[in-house]
């Protein structure tokens, strides 16, 4: 809800996340009191039970695929005063009021690194990190806090393969604002699908997706959509990386 990118380190970092101006200056550093970050590995909006909006942090890479549930943390968007002096000193939010929520999945733990919130339902998604370049979409209805959910396998992604070439280890995605598309990146390729109308969110993967730019990144492991659903940012990971957008122009 402002000209903000939010963003959080891999794992390492504390149970905080960042907001960053669009030009790169570092706005807030906000941190989660009593929360946990094992291994955070991708953020969401998505709506908020009580109304309004939500951001939603996703403590759920697994590479030694040993962890037996993961755990969601939905939290109100803080509010920051932005300035437009280079100088001003980000500002330090700690914030205690948040919910939690614990995901299994039904097969025994996966790694992964992409989560997606339906705007419309509320109901989260999680894709699967795969080497083999099949990955495996997982779904749970609208958590409510403290519920532990065990996740519903709805679609499958063959990423990697000969009709879509490229890394097949997907990395992060996104859901449109208004839920028309959904955007999933792999290191070197990102790529929208098209929700078809009055489906659930999983129809997307069955549709043909469109493969759409994306920057020179060493290590690209975040994607995300722009408040209009007009285009995206996309963000590697390492010290000081480049923010790349992506803007949509008429047909």
């Amino acid at each position: 809800t402002q000209p903000i990118l939010w963003l959080h380190n891999d794992s390492g970092d504390r149970a905080r996340f960042y907001g960053v101006s669009a030009d790169g200056r570092l706005l807030a550093v906000v941190s989660l009191s009593g929360a946990q970050a094992r291994d955070w590995e991708d953020m969401a909006r998505g709506p908020h039970p009580d109304g309004g909006d939500a951001l939603f942090l996703a403590d759920i890479g697994d590479n030694a695929r040993s962890r037996s549930f993961f755990r969601i943390y939905r939290v109100r968007e803080p509010t920051v005063e932005i300035t437009d002096d280079p100088g001003t000193a980000p500002v330090d939010i700690s914030i205690d009021t948040y919910d939690t929520f614990d995901l299994t999945y039904p097969d025994g733990p996966h790694n992964a690194e992409t989560f997606l919130v339906d705007p419309a339902t509320g109901d989260v998604y999680i894709v699967t990190k795969e080497a083999s370049g099949v990955s495996t979409v997982f779904y749970a209805a609208e958590p409510a806090h403290g519920d532990r959910l065990e996740l519903i396998p709805v679609a499958t992604l063959r990423i990697g393969w000969q009709t879509l070439p490229g890394s097949g280890l997907i990395t992060a995605g996104d859901v449109a604002p208004d839920g028309s598309e959904v955007i999933i990146r792999t290191y070197d390729r990102v790529l929208v699908y098209r929700r078809p109308p009055n489906s659930p969110l999983s129809a997307s993967f069955a549709t043909e997706p469109c493969r759409v730019p994306l920057g020179p990144e060493l290590q690209g492991e975040a994607v995300a959509f722009l408040p209009d659903g007009r285009g995206y940012v996309t963000v590697s990971e390492g010290r000081q990386p480049v923010i790349y957008l992506t803007q949509y122009t008429e047909p």
